[in-house]
């Protein structure tokens, strides 16, 4: 019963969304080699995972992999969820509720005892368990911040911010020098809400606590410490940014920070890759510093699993998934990873050293300055509902119809 109710939120969820890509996971009994498929959520590391399917390929002719990678790729998902076409191997974030339900309900492998497994240090794996079980081989942790382009810093002679005060200083020493002090691409509204998640959480670390006070009554929302910092804050940055930051793609703003035309954005590790083919030679003049909390107290970096991979528990072809799984584990194809994709790899024997994130490694996730992102502790959804009270605050730049909103949103999700 409880799959089937699993099923029926997700359907009516996706009710007027038309899946772009064919069923891949339907056992067919054919000649030569057995055919998986593998769904990916990164579209930005379709490059390198080219490069390593060839790979896995030429050492295993008895497997063939078809890709697929889509626009809007969770919402894809989860339509084939409901019909019951999981694919062979999905790239998923397994720290989120929402993924830890979809291994509960039944949909992926458990992976528990899988040797593959000990390549991922225990901390990651704790927090990709669900029910005390493995089901996803995580690889790759992300952190979020502020990208600041260091050339133009140093141009006119500006201190990299590493508090708020100082990154408004820089802000309007910029915009008098004609250049667009920090990129936002509201056009893209994932990044909206992912960055008022990440930046809640910069605020105040413990942020679930106060938004079950907003839900059970004992705070009123317009008391909001968090939300109203967060609120008065992204406003105030808007200001320094386009005029018009709902015309931004998330490409867009890549590029103009890659030319530089703008000269900060904030976004995760996955970006690099992407700027990287705009100018090969960033990373000698970009760097990734932690957003600075506005509040002065203490700064600490978001984390999250950012890749990893799982099997679909009703896949035929369970052995060749396994083994596709094992390759990706060894050290020397997830070294190809991490050179070329960017984001923090967390494999045994990785040797990760790219310049940009080289200093927020180094002070910030290898001395344990970090928190897991609140995506991970609130409400399933509770997120992408937030986003939209988000970009008409941008809008408007209405705090208190923004924080009204809000605690409506807040009140319904965890009220459930």
């Amino acid at each position: 019963m409880r799959t089937r109710v699993f099923i029926m939120s997700i359907l009516i969820a996706c009710l007027a969304f038309t899946p772009l890509v064919a069923q891949g996971s339907q056992e067919q009994k054919q000649e030569g080699p057995v055919g998986i498929e593998f769904f990916s959520m990164k579209n930005e590391a379709q490059g390198v995972m080219g490069t390593l399917v060839d790979n896995f390929e030429k050492q295993n002719p008895d497997i063939k992999i078809t890709q697929t990678f889509v626009p809007d790729n969770e919402t894809v998902f989860k339509t084939r969820l409901a019909s019951k076409d999981v694919p062979d191997v999905t790239n998923i974030f397994p720290a989120t509720p929402f993924y830890k339900k979809v291994f509960t309900e039944g949909f992926l492998a458990d992976l528990t005892g899988q040797k593959f497994l000990d390549q991922v240090p225990e901390f990651v794996r704790k927090i990709a368990e669900a029910d005390g079980k493995d089901f996803a081989l995580p690889v790759t942790l992300s952190i979020f911040g502020l990208y600041v382009r260091t050339d133009i810093l140093e141009k006119y002679n500006l201190p990299k911010p590493t508090t708020y005060d100082l990154l408004i200083s820089d802000c309007k020493a910029l915009k008098q020098h004609g250049i667009i002090p920090i990129s936002f691409a509201d056009k893209d509204t994932w990044t909206i809400g992912q960055i008022l998640e990440r930046l809640i959480g910069v605020i105040n670390n413990d942020n679930d606590s106060e938004f079950k006070k907003i839900a059970d009554g004992s705070l009123a929302v317009a008391d909001s410490s968090t939300l109203r910092t967060f609120a008065k804050m992204m406003v105030e940055l808007h200001e320094y940014s386009y005029d018009d930051s709902m015309a931004v793609s998330y490409d867009d703003s890549l590029a103009d920070v890659a030319s530089g035309k703008c000269a900060m954005f904030i976004m995760g590790s996955w970006s690099l890759g992407t700027i990287e083919t705009s100018d090969p030679n960033i990373d000698t003049k970009l760097e990734m510093i932690p957003f600075p909390n506005p509040t002065g107290g203490e700064t600490r970096v978001p984390i999250n699993i950012d890749t990893a991979y799982s099997i679909s528990a009703t896949t035929p072809h369970k052995d060749a998934c396994l083994k596709f799984l094992t390759f990706l584990s060894e050290t020397n194809n997830a070294q190809l990873y991490a050179d070329e994709e960017k984001t923090p790899n967390i494999i045994k024997g990785v040797n990760y050293n790219v310049v940009p994130f080289k200093s927020i490694v180094d002070n910030y996730l290898n001395k344990g300055k970090i928190f897991l992102t609140p995506v991970n502790i609130w409400p399933n959804g509770l997120r992408d509902q937030l986003k939209v009270p988000a970009q008409q605050l941008y809008i408007d730049k209405n705090v208190d119809a923004f924080l009204a909103s809000c605690g409506k949103i807040i009140k319904d999700y965890y009220n459930k």
